[in-house]
């Protein structure tokens, strides 16, 4: 029986509504998938795991990202368990910033033989210049086996994972977003739109498949004939009016979170100016 509710939890919600079109700037999650390889013995074994990061709300006080938090314990099981990152899936809620690009670049200079895999349900910051460089300069690792936006396939992992459910119109939707979401990924990477059928992955995997929504809008099943009892199976491509109403929404949103970031920095400010200057009169 098909559920007709979208439910999600914590990390879920951000996977949902980042971008589309909410900015919860402050906030990002990140699914990973590791596959390590013993040094001695040269056993395998996987390793999954969530991280969430909340930015600090002090104006000028920096934070953690996902992404970061994602590398830094996958280096700490290396060192404890004596192994090496093989194979590193990364599912995030924003594109990777230009720091967690030069993040990632070091750590795959560190370790020439590890497959990384980088997927996202919107672009950070709406594609800056600053991070779109990164992100080309990240897409130029040969390293790097994947750059890209959201397909039904990684819905499909966050619904096994019981982070997310999408009802079949919020599935809709979503992927009405991914498609706006691909193409000012593709714009930032200066792919042409005739290559805007990207390669993906099974779940779970590292096995290059193709995509769940081709140009044409045909959604191949992955194994046989697709089962129509399932809304993951099939896919979408928005209408150039659809993008430019997103487009608009995408950047009403910026323009309102920029707004509200403003209002809070110039009152934290204010209020601390205040308190100096209370002190001081006080200590006259």
């Amino acid at each position: 029986m098909l559920q007709n509710t979208t439910t999600y939890n914590q990390n879920g919600e951000l996977f949902y509504k980042q971008g589309r079109p909410h900015f919860f700037t402050k906030a990002c999650v990140t699914l990973c998938l590791v596959r390590y390889k013993r040094n001695n013995a040269g056993a395998e074994f996987s390793v999954e795991f969530t991280k969430l990061s909340r930015a600090f709300q002090f104006p000028g006080k920096k934070s953690l990202h996902s992404e970061d938090m994602a590398l830094s314990e996958i280096m700490r099981t290396e060192w404890t368990h004596g192994c090496a990152a093989i194979t590193v899936e990364l599912y995030s809620s924003f594109s990777p910033c230009e720091e967690c690009c030069t993040l990632l670049q070091d750590f795959i200079k560190q370790r020439p033989r590890c497959r990384v895999f980088v997927a996202f349900t919107c672009v950070y910051r709406g594609g800056d210049r600053r991070h779109s460089c990164a992100l080309q300069k990240l897409n130029g690792c040969s390293n790097v086996q994947l750059l890209d936006i959201f397909t039904a396939k990684e819905w499909r992992l966050l619904r096994d994972r019981q982070q997310l459910f999408l009802s079949p119109v919020a599935f809709h939707v979503t992927l009405m977003w991914d498609c706006y979401w691909r193409r000012k990924l593709i714009e930032i990477l200066t792919i042409s739109p005739q290559m805007a059928v990207n390669t993906g992955m099974v779940l779970g995997t590292v096995e290059p498949q193709t995509s769940d929504i081709t140009t044409d809008g045909v959604s191949p099943s992955r194994r046989g004939l697709p089962d129509i009892t399932d809304h993951y199976n099939f896919g979408y491509v928005a209408t150039e009016d659809e993008l430019k109403v997103m487009d608009d929404l995408v950047k009403d949103a910026m323009r309102r979170e920029d707004r509200k970031h403003l209002i809070l920095s110039v009152s934290l400010t204010v209020a601390i100016v205040a308190f100096f200057i209370y002190v001081l009169i006080h200590l006259v």
